[in-house]
C-alpha cells in the first residue's frame, strides 16, 4: 500500500493497479512530503480524486479521529505513533516514556534542505541536525546522525537518536496493554455515526506501520497486536465503513511471505 503525500501520487498509485492507498497529512510521523498539506484537506481531496479505498494517516490516534476520518471520506485509519506507545510494542521503555511526556509541540520537521522532510520527536539529536542544515551541511556530514542504524539503536537501547513521531503524540498519555478499549470506544462512536467497522478485503502488497490484529474467526472482537513495519501473514489493518455482510463474506487468499491479508468483513 503506497503512502502518498499528494493527490497526484494517489492517482498514480490507482493507475498502476494499487488496491488501496494511504494518504499522509502533514501531521504524520516520518515523511510528510514537501507541500505541508494537512490531513483535514488532503484526505477529502484524495477521496474525491480516486476510486480505490483511502486510508487516513497523520494525526489519528483515538475514536474521535477515527470518526473524523470517516467523515472526510476515508475508509479507515492508519495509526503508528499511538501503537508504539503500548506495552506490547517491542521498543525500549524509555522511548515510550519520552512519547507520553511529549506535547503536540514536541515534534519537528528536519531534512528539508535535502527535499526529504521527516517529522521526528524533538530531542537534542534532532535539534543538532536542524542546526547543521541551517549551516549548509551536506548529507554526508549529517549521515552519522540521520542514518537508519541510529534510529534502530534508539528503539533497542533507549539512547538518544532520531525517532519518527507524529503530532498525535500530544494526545497520547498512557501505555495501555492493548488498544482494545480504544476500539470499543470507537465502535460506539462509529455506530452513533451510522457506520460499520469491518475487516477489509484485498491483500496488501507492502504493509507499513499499521494497527494490526490477529485474524480469528472464533473471536468476534480480537485483541490488537502492534506491527512495526514488518510483513505479517494473516494480519491486516482495520478498514471501516460499508463492505459486505458477514454472511456473504469470502476469505481472502492466503498471504505470501511479503503480504498482509485482511480476512472476512464483519459488523461489530
Amino acid at each position: 500500500m503506497p503512502q502518498c503525500v499528494a493527490i497526484r501520487f494517489a492517482r498514480t498509485a490507482e493507475r498502476i493497479g494499487c488496491d488501496v492507498v494511504s494518504i499522509d497529512g502533514y501531521e504524520c510521523a516520518g515523511h510528510p512530503g514537501e507541500e505541508d498539506v494537512t490531513s483535514l484537506i488532503l484526505i477529502p481531496l484524495a477521496a474525491d480524486a480516486v476510486k480505490i479505498p483511502v486510508v487516513a494517516s497523520g494525526g489519528f490516534g483515538d475514536a474521535r479521529s477515527l470518526v473524523a476520518a470517516l467523515a472526510l471520506g476515508a475508509e479507515g485509519i492508519n495509526m503508528g505513533t499511538r501503537f508504539m506507545v503500548t506495552q506490547e510494542a517491542p521498543i525500549h521503555p524509555r522511548v515510550k516514556e519520552w512519547l507520553i511526556q511529549a506535547t503536540k509541540r514536541d515534534t519537528m520537521v528536519i531534512l528539508r534542505s535535502l527535499c526529504n522532510s521527516v517529522r521526528v520527536l524533538r530531542n537534542p539529536v534532532a535539534e543538532r541536525v536542524a542546526e547543521m542544515e541551517k549551516q549548509g551541511a551536506t548529507v554526508e556530514e549529517m549521515a552519522p546522525l540521520i542514518s537508519g542504524q541510529g534510529g534502530k539503536e534508539l528503539l533497542e537501547t533507549g539512547e538518544e537518536g532520531l525517532q519518527a513521531c507524529g503530532q498525535v503524540v500530544g494526545l497520547i498519555h498512557d501505555i495501555p496493554s492493548s488498544l482494545q478499549p480504544h476500539l470499543r470506544s470507537a465502535r460506539c462512536k462509529v455506530k452513533l455515526a451510522g457506520c460499520r467497522i469491518i475487516r477489509g478485503g484485498s491483500p496488501l502488497r507492502r504493509p507499513s506501520l499499521f494497527a494490526l490484529f490477529p485474524v480469528s474467526e472464533s473471536d468476534p472482537f480480537p485483541e490488537f497486536t502492534p506491527g512495526l513495519g514488518l510483513p505479517f501473514s494473516g494480519y491486516g489493518p482495520i478498514f471501516l465503513k460499508g463492505g459486505p455482510d458477514p454472511e456473504s463474506a469470502r476469505p481472502a487468499p492466503e498471504a505470501g511471505p511479503h503480504q498482509s491479508t485482511c480476512h472476512t468483513p464483519y459488523i461489530l
